[in-house]
């Protein structure tokens, strides 16, 4: 007989429901631990401890969905739905002969379940770190969920799955990873390890611009800002941005969409034809996705005079990708100094 290793990992693709096709009979393949129902889940997302992904906190949820049931005549487990799941999933999925697909539709299913406004569902263990055990889980179908977590300047969005605890061992048979469903070819196992698959999508923060304005006569006016650099992917981002003042302590906008990990330098394009800048801001900017520490901009201009014609600006736009996102366009903005403007010496 060979021996397998005590350990087990599978991609959630996978989702330990190859062995239910080979088998072409009772799903999950599991069987008798040996151990009184004591298993050990261990949810992993990356190999490599140095990972972006490694390092972005993932924590994950476990329900069980179906108790398990030794089957009288095979070495194997039979499943049964237990509530909230079963009302829903029984009638839907009878756990045998069912393919890769539909397990992978048993989990989306499932995970709606959980996330519905009105769930009785209730996590069996919430809020575990990523790559630690889990302890103490009794025979069963689970389903594993985590949620959405950010990277350095990456989101990682996680597929749900269905994992059968206990489990078996993969061995290579002809140059591929297979799951045997004889004792013949490994042993069951109650320390478990599966890897979770994922989508990841650029991580965006914003960009706040501050402006202030000292002896002004009472006449709004509008500024325009270039903002300039390099995101984490080696593009270059390049931006117009404009704040409307009239009147008050200071005026303010908010730049959105930028990827986290962008440095920017944002210069002061157009002052207006009646201001002069006092204080720019010159020092390299870098985008986090955390809002309470925004990166800022700030800016302080002095009204020298007054007269009509306080947006002496031309504006031109294009739309254009915005950088590694190819989904997402936006507007940039070309400006031109409108140098036609009057001025009259400002008041006081």
């Amino acid at each position: 007989m060979r021996k397998a290793s005590k350990r087990l990992s599978v991609a959630v693709l996978a989702m330990c429901m190859l062995v239910a096709l080979a088998f072409g009979g009772v799903a999950a393949w599991a069987a008798d631990s040996g151990q009184g129902g004591d298993n050990n889940l261990t949810v992993n997302v990356s190999d490599d401890p140095e990972s972006d992904i490694a390092k972005a906190g993932v924590k994950v949820n476990v329900y069980k969905i179906a108790d398990a049931q030794k089957n009288g005549t095979y070495d194997i487990y039979d499943y049964t739905f237990v509530a909230p799941f079963a009302a829903e999933l029984q009638s839907k999925y009878p756990l045998a002969n069912m393919t890769a697909a539909q397990w992978e539709e048993l989990a989306g299913d499932a995970k709606t379940i959980v996330e519905a406004e009105s769930s009785q569902a209730t996590a069996v263990v919430s809020d575990a770190p990523a790559g630690e055990a889990i302890t103490g889980l009794q025979d069963g179908l689970y389903l594993v969920l985590a949620p959405d977590a950010a990277g350095s300047a990456r989101l990682y969005t996680f597929q749900p799955a269905v994992v059968a605890i206990p489990n078996k061992a993969s061995q290579v048979v002809d140059g591929r990873d297979v799951i045997m469903t004889s004792d013949d070819y490994g042993d069951w196992l109650s320390d478990v390890a599966i890897t979770l698959k994922y989508s990841e999508s650029p991580l965006y923060g914003s960009l706040r611009i501050n402006k202030t304005v000292t002896n002004f006569s009472g006449e709004p006016t509008t500024f325009v800002f270039h903002i300039t650099g390099t995101t984490p992917a080696g593009t270059t981002y390049d931006r117009y941005a404009s704040v409307y003042y009239s009147g008050g302590e200071s005026a303010s906008t908010v730049v959105n969409h930028i990827p986290v990990g962008t440095k920017l330098k944002v210069f002061e394009e157009y002052t207006g034809a009646r201001f002069e800048l006092v204080t720019g801001d010159d020092e390299e900017k870098t985008i986090v996705a955390d809002e309470d520490q925004m990166a800022h901009a700030d800016f302080t201009n002095r009204q020298t005079s007054s007269g009509t014609g306080g947006h002496g600006i031309q504006n031109s736009f294009t739309l254009q990708q915005d950088g590694e996102d190819e989904s997402h366009y936006d507007w940039m903005l070309e400006v031109t100094p409108d140098s036609s403007q009057t001025e009259k010496p400002a008041q006081g």
